[in-house]
This record gives structure tokens, sequence and C-alpha cells, in this order.
């Protein structure tokens, strides 16, 4: 092979190498998906979308992130409705569902950095911002036939919350027949009630570890895992405090462990 080819390849591989590197280097953003289970929710937890960039050290990520999560009561348990025919479980004494908003600004520092196309990347997630938390009625779905529940067409979409055993007189008055547990048919309409929707501020932080799985380095995969808390400006009213005899506490802090599965990519 003659000098002049062997120059003209060094040139070339010199090229293509260069043109590489600028095009890792110009991979500074990143876009995730994620899927959320948490010790506060049922499956799913939620959902969350992120998206960073890398700043002048390339070891930390800033990131900004919208999570959207429903959060339970400790002390809910679903009851089966089995003397109404069709009858679907509903919550005992639940006054509203709480959905929360997170919009987290944080920071990702790379702890241990994957080979290209292989291994697993770890990162460690610090994050907090504001919490929107939606307060949403919880309805059922209540039979007003004059003769007892199990007939059809006399079925309303109620607030369990405006109501306790024993309120006869004002049920009564309102919807002509007392208010009992055997007159539940079950859950209500879920989008019954948008219209009594209240919305409490509150703020949260977050610090877990990300693990990177993904075998190009245009993509990301993988899963995160760690502790988050809320703290809101109310305590929130999920469950009717009033509804036993041994009153319900209710709570304005939520702390929970989460598991999140997320993918998305880098450019």
């Amino acid at each position: 092979m003659s000098k002049i080819t062997k120059i003209l390849l060094f040139l070339l591989l010199s090229v293509h190498l260069q043109a590489q590197s600028i095009l890792e280097d110009e991979l500074t953003k990143e876009f995730t998906f994620g899927i959320n289970i948490n010790t506060n929710a049922n499956f799913p937890g939620g959902i969350s979308f992120k998206y960073g960039k890398v700043t002048d050290n390339a070891r930390v990520n800033t990131t900004y992130t919208i999570e959207f999560v429903g959060i339970r009561h400790p002390q809910e348990y679903r009851f089966s409705v089995s003397s109404v025919s069709g009858g679907q479980a509903f919550v005992r004494g639940k006054q509203n569902y709480l959905y929360n908003l997170r919009l987290q600004f944080g920071k990702d520092l790379v702890l241990f950095r994957k080979a290209p196309q292989e291994g697993v990347q770890v990162n460690a997630v610090l994050a907090g911002g504001l919490s929107v938390g939606f307060l949403k009625p919880y309805m059922i779905r209540y039979n007003t036939s004059g003769t007892g529940s199990g007939l059809s067409g006399n079925t309303l979409n109620i607030p369990f919350y405006q109501y306790n055993f024993g309120d006869d007189a004002l049920f009564q008055n309102k919807y002509g027949v007392p208010f009992t547990e055997e007159r539940i048919e079950g859950r209500g309409d879920f989008f019954a009630g948008f219209e009594q929707m209240k919305i409490v501020p509150g703020i949260n932080a977050k610090i877990g570890l990300a693990f990177e799985t993904s075998a190009f380095k245009t993509s990301l995969t993988g899963i995160e895992t760690g502790f988050v808390i809320d703290i809101f400006t109310q305590k929130m009213p999920i469950l009717n405090a009033n509804f036993t005899a041994d009153p319900v506490k209710n709570y304005s802090t939520f702390a929970a462990l989460y598991l999140s599965m997320f993918f998305g990519g880098r450019k």
C-alpha cells in the first residue's frame, strides 16, 4: 500500500472519529416517559414526563419533571356490594379522590457511567418543586326507589361525603328516601362531580437512584426508585372524618416509596 493511500485512510479515519465525537457531544438533551407505582396508590400509581439537559459538568444533568399521580388514604378499603345484582365495590367513608400534579426541578448526578452500547449507568436523583392537589368528590350510585334497593331506573350519582348514616332527615328531604348502606349500588360515575373539584397547593421533594440499561446511546430505558414526599397547605379530606364512631384522621403530608419504569431518548 502506497504512502499516499495510507495518508488518505488516516485522514478519513480521523475525520470519522472527530465527527463521531462531535455527534456524541451534541447529545445534550434527554426526554423520558415513565409509569409510576408507589406505596400511596394502586397500580399504576401515575405517569411522568422528564426533560434533562447536560450542564457544563458532564456528570450533572439539570432536569425538569412533570408527574401526575393518585394518592390514597392509608385507611381506605373496598367494600363489595353483594346484595345488589351487578353491584360494584366502593370505598366506605371516602370523601374525595386526591390527584397530585408535581412540577419538579432537579439534578441527576452520574455515579457510574456505562460503556457505549453496554452496561448500566447509575444516577443519583434529587428533585423538588410545586405540588398541585386536585380533590374530586367521590361519587356513589345510590338507589332512590321508594320500595328499596335492587330496582333499576332509580339510581343517582351522589357525592358520598355530603352525608353520614343517620342523617336521615337531611337526605330524606332531598331524595325522599333514607340514607342507608343497603341502597348503595357501588362506586359512582368517575366523570360526575368534576364541577365541585377543589385545588390545594403544596410542595414536594424526591430523592432516588436511576438505573439506565439502554443498549444505544440515543435511547433511554431503565428504572428509577426512591422516596418522595408531598406537603400540602391543608389537611386533604380523602375520607369522611365523621363516618365512623372512631374519627378518621386526614393528613396534609404524604410520604411514599416509588418505582418508575421509563423509556425515551437523547438528542
